[in-house]
């Protein structure tokens, strides 16, 4: 039953985390579903994403000090789901600076991507060495173009 018990918090905290991630990434990366927004309103809604993400990232990598994974000794389908979901995060915004609070998530996340079975699908994995960025010159041109194609 104790199994239970932690599962069930673990379960709805890769929810949270998975709405999260969506969010954040969604915002960077999907601006094409944005229609006539101003730039600072985009910064302040990814910076938003970003501080939620945080929070949820740190109770992950609280759980992590003294876990070798989510649940139990060895890779369950928790891991895989949760290590999938923050791949697009490894890899295209969270920098070194971005990732050095979370030492524990860090750990977990290269165990899990170095497992055989994902290296099979994955390759070898690069983590992000830039966060990426919205110039506003190609933001403010992308949007004119949105625009002109909507009408």
């Amino acid at each position: 039953m104790k199994f239970f018990h932690s599962l069930v918090p673990l379960f709805f905290l890769s929810l949270g985390l998975f709405s999260t991630t969506n969010k954040y990434v969604s915002t960077v990366f999907s601006s094409t579903r944005i229609y006539l927004i101003d730039y600072k309103i985009f910064l302040q809604a990814v910076e938003h994403a970003k501080e939620e993400l945080k929070t949820v990232l740190s109770v992950v990598n609280n759980h992590l000090l003294t876990h070798t994974f989510l649940v139990g000794e060895k890779i369950t389908l928790a891991d895989i789901v949760l290590a999938c979901n923050l791949l697009h995060l490894y890899e295209n915004i969270c920098d070194e600076t971005n990732r050095k609070p979370y030492q524990n998530l860090n750990r977990w996340f290269v165990t899990c991507v170095n497992q055989p079975h994902f290296k099979a699908v994955l390759g070898d994995f690069k983590m992000c060495q830039k966060e990426c960025q919205v110039d506003p010159k190609k933001f403010a041109e992308f949007q004119s173009r949105e625009v002109s194609l909507s009408i």
